[in-house]
């Protein structure tokens, strides 16, 4: 059945690999053919199982089945037919025992690339770091893009971005779900805003071309004003000297 089903896969109306052999010796059938075999699961591939510790079949003749569906790194969903049991049947597979859920005397030997599809396997989603950035209301978590709220995030929360659909990102930690992605920012907020707010420096100071106040300095006098204008973390703010029409950095030490 298994064989049938790659061919169906490829929209072959007839069998181009004649894997006749027991079960667990496709793999070296499917070489001589010239097919790529893989030790993950493959889209639309063939799955191998030996049974017993040779490839004899006098301890077993192993087990094959056809890749459907893949859902993440450790499950996939399966077409198979049993020996002496179901003819055709489907499964949902974990690999949660190495052996993507086959008994003890099983050992998983590989997965024949279908030519059809290709090297198509999971891939982990490469994750980007973000933070929740929200005004004072906490942040919602959907189920789905614009779905039902599941749970919420406060300001600051570190999460994780893994997939994005218009104007939401799907976060798998904290938790798994959707949120507003225009509510997310690549930095840290800060808890405080005092942004467009006025300031007097309380002593001579220094202020610097750089946020990690580092670079070129500028000596200020005492009481001179300044406009904050970005809180860039809890100690450093980005300012603006109207006397003098700088834009500098400083830290927040040095306001009266």
């Amino acid at each position: 059945m298994q064989i049938g089903r790659f061919a169906e896969i490829m929209d072959k109306n007839k069998i181009l690999y004649q894997l006749v052999c027991n079960a667990e010796n496709f793999i070296e059938k499917a070489k001589n053919y010239g097919l790529t075999v893989v030790d993950y699961p493959t889209l639309g591939g063939i799955m191998v199982w030996k049974k017993g510790a040779t490839l004899s079949g006098n301890d077993g003749a192993g087990h094959v089945a056809i890749v459907e569906r893949i859902d993440s790194k450790n499950q996939i969903y399966t077409s198979e037919s049993a020996y002496r049991g179901s003819a055709f049947f489907n499964a949902t597979r974990n690999n949660s025992n190495g052996r993507w859920g086959m008994a003890s005397g099983y050992t998983f030997r590989g997965c024949i690339i279908n030519p059809a599809i290709g090297d198509v396997h999971w891939e982990t989603p490469t994750t980007n770091t973000m933070y929740v950035n929200t005004n004072s209301l906490p942040l919602n978590v959907r189920d789905n893009p614009n779905g039902n709220v599941i749970a919420q995030l406060q300001k600051g929360t570190q999460v994780n971005v893994i997939d994005h659909s218009g104007g939401w990102s799907k976060i798998d930690s904290p938790m798994d779900g959707w949120v507003s992605t225009q509510y997310l920012s690549d930095k840290r907020p800060v808890g405080r805003n005092t942004v467009g707010e006025y300031r007097y420096l309380k002593a001579n100071v220094k202020l610097w071309s750089n946020p990690n106040l580092t670079g070129t300095s500028y000596d200020y006098l005492a009481g001179t004003k300044v406009k904050i204008l970005e809180n860039v973390s809890e100690e450093v703010d980005k300012i603006y000297v109207p006397a003098t029409g700088r834009t500098a950095y400083i830290n927040i030490y040095w306001y009266r």
